[in-house]
């Protein structure tokens, strides 16, 4: 890691750029980084993102793909500005904080845990392509289910 780039004014995205950046490309071309607590993460989020809190993210770096743009947020653009930094700091070319962080957001926000939905896979062996699509199917008629008392119509 360069320390000199700790320094460097990261380039902020206000979050409607952010959601037209993210528009014009495939979930797999960007990486979207929360860097808030898992507790902040759990009451709401932005879908597709990865979660990495700022205190851990030295250390998580290779979880990351630094050949990809990255847009990170926090709550408010604090935390994300920092990490945005640490970011330019390492190998990452093309680093955006999403600035106002999700409070600033107001789109579409997911909630709950990171791992919510791995319950079906979890500690599973599955010996065919078949029994493993079998208990997605599965996972997914419970999940519709579950929302059928939360739905008018």
């Amino acid at each position: 890691m360069n320390w000199k780039n700790l320094f460097t004014s990261s380039t902020n995205k206000t979050p409607e750029e952010a959601r037209q950046f993210m528009a014009e490309r495939s979930a797999v071309e960007y990486q979207l980084l929360d860097v808030r607590r898992p507790s902040e993460y759990e009451q709401g989020h932005i879908p597709g993102c990865r979660l990495i809190p700022v205190k851990e993210l030295s250390g998580r770096l290779d979880e990351l793909d630094p050949a990809k743009p990255v847009l990170v947020y926090c709550h408010s653009g604090v935390r994300s500005k920092a990490a945005s930094q640490l970011l330019l700091g390492g190998d990452f070319q093309e680093v955006y904080n999403i600035s106002g962080g999700i409070v600033a957001w107001k789109g579409q926000q997911a909630a709950g845990p990171e791992e919510q939905g791995l319950e079906f896979f979890v500690d599973r062996n599955f010996s065919s392509v078949f029994v493993m699509a079998y208990a997605m199917e599965e996972g997914l008629r419970q999940f519709y289910l579950a929302l059928v008392d939360r739905v008018d119509d």
